[in-house]
Parts: structure tokens; sequence; C-alpha cells
């Protein structure tokens, strides 16, 4: 990864996200491009009142141009100060378009931008630039949310289906965490429509028992190689196979077991409109107490 674009609006929770960037920066050696995009401006209608307004407007706008330039300055300072390569970009445009394109042009590996509020559910980064932002983007993205702490990922839950996108988002994110992170692996099943009443059962029956075997086997034999595969590479993780809707299992383990990253792949180029979980990579997003990184597959 040579090249990282982080978004910033300056506020508190786009300097949390700030202090990752860092932190992955340094680990993979990777220049970063903090990024700030301003909304344009709507064109004023032509009378006399208007055009005492745009004056006066203009000369807010300079003055609010000269405090974007020092606040980006000053981050890309705090980037140097802290052993990374940076350089500050400031644009006119739809932010998540234009940071999108941005990633493009500069082939980065990784968009980093944060999230208002303390779950992100109601506010996100500039509105819902996050949301959108990771529909568009062909990169990876990582939505940052929570204390940062020392800016490295400690803990890590990667969603799986055990599709090609799945196993991008382990690799992505084994890219991202620190080198002894603690990487949990999760893949959920649920019994058949129509036969909701088994999993109250539980194992009183034989019966029960027969067909949780039969619809969990394949997934633990995958999750047993997905452990084997790991452990031979050097970066040992753990598989879990839980039952419940995969959405509610992943945002509840995050927040129960303390994960500080949650992982999760999309197909295709459509991003969110394509998802490897189905609509869960977007229910994560939006509800996970902690970090979400999205993975793009192929």
């Amino acid at each position: 990864m040579r090249n990282i674009v982080l978004a910033t609006d300056f506020s508190a929770p786009a300097d949390l996200a700030l202090v990752r960037a860092l932190a992955v920066a340094r680990q993979q050696e990777a220049h970063l491009t903090i990024a700030f995009v301003e909304t344009p401006a709507e064109a004023a209608s032509f009378t006399p009142e208007a055009e005492i307004a745009a004056l006066e407007l203009s000369s807010l706008q300079e003055e609010l141009a000269a405090y974007e330039e020092r606040e980006l300055a000053a981050r890309v300072a705090r980037a140097v100060a802290a052993g990374v390569t940076a350089s500050g970009v400031r644009n006119v445009g739809e932010p998540e378009q234009t940071i999108a394109e941005l990633a493009t042009e500069l082939d980065a590996g990784l968009i980093i931008c944060g999230t208002h509020g303390r779950t992100g559910v109601r506010r996100f980064f500039l509105g819902s630039v996050a949301e959108r932002l990771s529909r568009l983007a062909h990169r990876n993205v990582l939505v940052a949310r929570g204390a940062a702490g020392d800016g490295r990922f400690h803990k890590v839950l990667v969603a799986t289906d055990f599709a090609v996108a799945a196993q991008h988002a382990l690799d992505s994110a084994l890219r991202i965490a620190a080198p002894d992170a603690e990487v949990h692996v999760v893949n959920t099943w649920q019994y058949p429509v129509g036969s909701w009443g088994l999993s109250v059962l539980g194992d009183r029956t034989g019966a029960t028992t027969a067909l949780r075997g039969a619809l969990t086997q394949a997934a633990g034999e995958q999750g047993a190689k997905i452990e084997a595969a790991q452990a031979a590479a050097g970066r040992p993780v753990t598989f879990r196979l839980v039952h419940g809707a995969a959405a509610d299992v992943i945002t509840e383990l995050a927040a129960a077991e303390g994960f500080d990253l949650v992982a999760v792949g999309t197909h295709g180029h459509r991003g969110l409109r394509r998802l490897v979980l189905g609509s869960v990579a977007e229910t994560i997003i939006r509800h996970a107490p902690c970090s979400v990184l999205i993975a793009h597959g192929t």
C-alpha cells in the first residue's frame, strides 16, 4: 500500500480518524494525503441586495479559505512530526465523489474517514458522506469510530461467508491491524425458514442435533481451513461459528467483547449496492460500535 487518503472536515471525529491514519501509514510506510473538500456555493440572484450580500460573503469566504488552509497545514505538519510522509489537498465539489476520484487518481490502497456521533448512526462524517463514500469508492474504506488509543487495531472481527470478497476483507484487515492483533473470523448460521422452533429446542432432540450438524458442518470445515492457512502464514486467527442473524451477531460481538475493528467485504464495483453478506455490511457500518473496514473485492 503506497498511498492512503484521509478525508477530513477538521472536526474531532476526523482528528480521531487521523490518529488511525497515522498508525496505518507508519505500518505500511505509505504516503498520506489529507483531503478537505468544500461543497460549492450556490449562485446568488442578481439584485442590489444580493450584490451587497455577495461582497460580504466574498470577504467571509476569503477568511474561511485561510482558516481551512491553516487547519489543513496543521494536520499535515502533525503527520510529518509523527514520521509519516504527507501532503494536503483542498478541493471543491461533492465530498464523497471528489474523495473517491482522488483515491483513484492517487491509486490509494485505503480511504479513511471519521463519523460524527457516538455510534455513527445519526450523523456520518459530513452528514452521510461516509456511507456514500463506501458505496462509490472502488477502494477499501475505513470508517473510523470510537477512541483511537495508540491508533493501531488490537482486536479485529472479520465477517465471512467464505466468498472471495470475504477473504479479501480478512487480508485487508490483517494488513492494517497491529502485528500482534487478536483476530476472530465469524460465520453465522440460522435454521431454515419455517423451522424457527428448532432453535428453542436446542439439543433436546436428536433430530435437532442432526439438523444443526448438517447446517454447520461445511462451514466448520471451511473455518478450520482458514485457521490452518493463517497459522501457516504466521498470522493465526480464531474461527467462530455462531447461530443468529449476521448483522446482529457481528455488531453484538463487537460491543460485548471490545473489538476495535470490524471488517466486511463487498462484491464487484457497486460497493454497498452489492454486498458479500446481502445487506449485512450496510447495517454493520451504521450500527457497529467500533471502526469498520469495507473491503472492496473484485
